[in-house]
């Protein structure tokens, strides 16, 4: 990557932990954490590693949709991220 890019890659990397970390986020992303953890608790996480699609299969078939960034009313790839 250039200087260039490097820098743009960094300044959104702290924007994003800056808006994850704002009050009005805050319960978001916690439910966004609680809703991966239960449903990686009820595949069986516990004792063994699960995979992210496996997740999103699972996912997809307890709720009838698909896992997508605005699950749990925040951006969740920012939840996994931050786990």
């Amino acid at each position: 990557m250039t200087k260039r890019v490097c820098f743009r890659h960094d300044k959104e990397e702290r924007e994003k932990f800056n808006r994850a970390n704002l009050p009005q986020n805050c319960g978001k992303l916690l439910e966004g954490r609680r809703l991966l953890v239960e449903l990686v608790y009820e595949m069986g996480g516990e004792s063994t590693a699960v995979a992210w699609t496996a997740v999103q299969s699972y996912y997809q078939n307890k709720y009838n949709k698909p896992l997508t960034k605005q699950v749990g009313g925040g951006d969740l790839m920012r939840v996994v991220e931050m786990i």
